[in-house]
């Protein structure tokens, strides 16, 4: 009896996999009919479509808020250039997943998990050594863009958000808060000479903000919350010697480690344009 026990509980789980498995591949197959139909202006068939997922259950891999969590979700413009984007809503893990194409893995040294993100989960920073390594496949790029949520807790010399930069040349890309109220922003590679500091309009001290950096072929702009906050012109890129990090930069004065917390890091290898800007909000709901 136990034997037998034992093997319909082992054949039971095998069918449950494969289950699971085929209603993968079916719900995959029909998220590209849903595309495939919309392009195509037959949205009666994409509608049936959508249906058909949702009686699955599909979009159970959505964030509570509807915000997508993998790559298909994504607005297709959203997708193109995407280099990298780190949702951070992983609990009791030593490394991050990327969903984007590339598929990086972030290395965590220290940092908590918080339930509190924008969106699902996000790391916690403390300021003292925190920090996630991004590796070394970030891909050359003349023109990039950067979208990350922060809740600055910090005071100055604790402000590092991102840093790709290599310790021998001091070839640099690196997004940093000198203070709750001032941004340093640094694009130096491949002989470019991209680097200013600028008095944002207000503290970043209450909740959340959103900060999207964007590097062009001679200028670059921040927006801030949606709207624009810093332009300055020189050029910049983020060319050659790649060592990523989050959470950890040179806010133009120091080696800084952030303090506070880092949600939806995401990375263009191209400009974004201010519809998109918009669209990367709505997909926290606002």
């Amino acid at each position: 009896r136990e034997i037998a026990s034992e093997e319909l509980e082992r054949r039971n789980g095998e069918m449950a996999e494969s289950l699971a498995d085929l209603k993968s591949k079916y719900v995959d197959a029909l998220r590209g009919m849903k595309k495939a139909y919309t392009k195509a202006g037959k949205i009666e068939l994409a509608i049936a479509i959508a249906s058909e997922i949702e009686a699955y259950g599909a979009e159970g891999d959505l964030a509570e808020n509807g915000a997508p969590r993998t790559l298909a979700q994504l607005p297709e413009d959203l997708q193109s250039g995407l280099t990298a984007w780190f949702p951070l809503d992983e609990d009791g893990v030593v490394e991050v997943k990327d969903l984007a194409k590339r598929g990086m893995v972030g290395q965590l040294s220290g940092t908590l998990y918080t339930p509190d993100g924008v969106i699902g989960g996000a790391r916690k920073f403390r300021g003292q050594g925190d920090r996630i390594a991004l590796g070394h496949e970030i891909p050359d790029s003349p023109r990039f863009s950067v979208s990350v949520w922060v809740k600055y807790t910090g005071m100055a010399g604790k402000g590092g958000i991102f840093s790709d930069y290599d310790n021998k040349f001091a070839n640099d890309v690196m997004l940093a808060l000198v203070s709750a109220q001032e941004v340093h922003l640094r694009a130096d590679k491949g002989g470019d000479k991209l680097r200013t500091e600028a008095i944002l309009s207000e503290p970043l001290t209450q909740g959340w903000h959103h900060l999207v950096w964007i590097v062009d072929s001679r200028e670059t702009v921040l927006y801030l919350d949606g709207e624009e906050a810093v332009r300055h012109e020189g050029e910049g890129s983020n060319r050659g010697f790649h060592g990523a990090y989050l959470g950890f930069a040179n806010d133009g004065k120091t080696w800084s480690y952030f303090e506070g917390e880092i949600d939806e890091f995401m990375m263009w290898e191209r400009a974004l344009n201010e519809e998109e800007i918009v669209a990367i909000r709505q997909l926290s709901g606002l």
